[in-house]
């Protein structure tokens, strides 16, 4: 699903993206698998829960 959303994303124009994931969420590490880089962490006070940012500066690589 996600090589599917970054060819969408190629088709529009675009050459990056960065998604955000929970950073206790055990699967986020497959988003290191498919080469994302760790970019940044933010809090979501309301929910009181951290989240993690990856980024593909190229999305030729997927």
């Amino acid at each position: 699903m996600l090589k599917a959303f970054a060819e969408e994303l190629k088709n529009e124009g675009f050459s990056n993206m960065i998604v955000w994931v929970l950073k206790d969420n055990p699967a986020r590490t497959f988003y290191e698998i498919m080469g994302g880089i760790y970019l940044d962490a933010k809090c979501i006070e309301e929910l009181s829960v951290e989240e993690v940012s990856y980024g593909w500066k190229d999305l030729q690589v997927l």
